[in-house]
């Protein structure tokens, strides 16, 4: 009888811990390699493993931060990253080049109103008052032929300012504020961080909102993927557009969370993330905004023919 009690408590025990004949160990999560980086767009890939969301989903996310958009367009046709963040510009480059990148999730598009995060400044005390004056003069830009130039150039066309007369220069954005500050260009067009941090100097008028004369609301960046991946990997992307989609609620929905996490992410100094002005968030392609951007790549001779966008989205990002 002893014997009978002591046998039934050892099978409770083991199926209690999970140790019984049908008993299956948790299975492990899928693996997904992602490249990133430093910026302020990029706090819901944070939060998103901060929280908790791709662990729900039952997804081990690896992060590995890279330098710059092209870097992360190479690793990824090198097959060394399975998702990577990347400008629309860039992006369509690469497709048009004969890459199999397709759209998974847009992030980040500029808001439809200014100010924007992107500006075009030049000195308080200098020469240049108006757009019209930077012909003949020098313009900084982080990148020749992206989206900073494009949308730069469109700025001036808008304001009848032949943008064939004025001089862009390329400059890194950490060294354009001293650039337009010491008069060595009369004119730099710089993102968040730096266009606060030039501003709080008050030295430095705005000369134009590049973005907003571009397109209001013009889609900037978002998740790429290679074709082949995505279609043995469905599942899986639809369980990252997910929590992604969770994360930027926190940044949309609850300010003062979203500010803290950006602040833990990029590094940045707690006063200067409070005033910073941060572009619109959302997995969601604007298609239209998208195809309106190409056809002004088409025209100005970053793209050689003009591309249907539509079918280069995949069916998460609408």
């Amino acid at each position: 009888m002893w014997a009978r009690i002591m046998l039934g408590v050892a099978i409770f025990s083991l199926l209690l811990w999970g140790g019984g004949a049908g008993a299956q160990p948790a299975a492990p999560a899928a693996k997904i390699v992602v490249g990133s980086l430093k910026i302020a767009n990029l706090t819901p890939l944070y939060i998103a493993e901060k929280l908790g969301y791709f662990r729900q989903e039952g997804v081990d996310v690896e992060v590995k931060f890279l330098g710059g958009g092209a870097e992360s367009l190479a690793v990824l046709a090198a097959q060394k990253l399975d998702i990577i963040y990347s400008n629309w510009t860039s992006f369509l480059q690469a497709r048009a080049a004969g890459y199999n990148f397709l759209i998974i999730a847009g992030n980040a598009s500029a808001p439809r109103q200014a100010p924007t995060g992107l500006a075009l400044f030049t000195r308080q005390d200098g020469p240049v008052r108006t757009l019209k004056d930077l012909e003949g003069r020098t313009v900084a830009v982080n990148n020749l032929k992206n989206v900073t130039w494009l949308t730069a150039v469109v700025a001036l066309e808008k304001n009848k300012v032949d943008p064939k007369r004025v001089n862009f220069r390329e400059v890194p954005w950490p060294n354009m504020a001293d650039a337009v500050l010491k008069g060595q260009v009369d004119g730099a067009v710089l993102p968040e961080p730096f266009s606060t941090i030039l501003q709080q100097t008050g030295k430095a008028r705005i000369l134009a909102y590049p973005y907003i004369d571009t397109q209001p609301g013009l889609p900037l960046a978002g998740w790429i993927a290679e074709e082949g991946w995505i279609k043995e990997h469905s599942q899986l992307v639809e369980k990252f557009v997910r929590s992604i989609r969770r994360a930027m609620a926190v940044m949309n929905e609850k300010k003062a969370e979203g500010v803290q996490y950006l602040i833990e992410f990029t590094q940045m100094k707690p006063e200067l993330a409070q005033k910073v002005a941060l572009d619109i968030l959302d997995t969601r392609v604007d298609s239209e905004g998208l195809q309106r951007y190409a056809d002004l790549m088409v025209r100005h001779g970053l793209l050689k023919a003009p591309l249907d966008v539509t079918k280069i989205i995949y069916k998460t990002g609408p």
